[in-house]
């Protein structure tokens, strides 16, 4: 069985597929039009929408350089798998753990979006999806979690 460990902390829903991009991408920079002082850990709770049209786009992402593809592999149960090209990534759970390090006004993050609070994100741990509903803005979270396995 894989180690378990407790979160205590705020989380931040994500519209997908950028909270995926967070776990699994390489997103360095989550873009909001508010900035905030909180620092600390922060769940990324990937929210019930989908951007299909996004989801596309960042599939398409350069392989290489500071933006990384899509299709990490993870331990599901016993079965391990990867977001393959027609498979939608997962809906309203928790699906990594990180630290919110700074809230910047510019960036040279390849995920920084100019004229937006950039919120740096650092240390992600990709986590087995925990099942939660989500809210706007920073709420408080806690539970235990599993980290994702990577495929050899």
């Amino acid at each position: 069985m894989a180690s378990q460990f407790r979160f205590v902390g705020k989380a931040l829903s994500i519209i997908q597929p950028w909270a995926s991009a967070i776990a699994f991408a390489g997103k360095d920079i989550e873009n909001r039009t508010w900035r905030t002082h909180y620092r600390g850990p922060l769940a990324i709770h990937a929210s019930a929408k989908l951007y299909r049209d996004e989801l596309d786009e960042l599939r398409r992402v350069v392989r290489g350089g500071e933006k990384l593809p899509l299709n990490v592999w993870i331990n599901k149960g016993r079965r391990q798998y990867g977001l393959e090209p027609e498979e939608e990534p997962d809906c309203s759970q928790i699906v990594a753990v990180a630290m919110l390090v700074d809230c910047v006004d510019k960036s040279s993050s390849p995920w920084w979006d100019k004229g937006k609070w950039g919120w740096v994100i650092a240390g992600v741990v990709p986590i087995v999806p925990i099942p939660r509903n989500g809210k706007r803005g920073v709420w408080d979270c806690r539970f235990k979690y599993s980290p994702l396995v990577k495929r050899r």
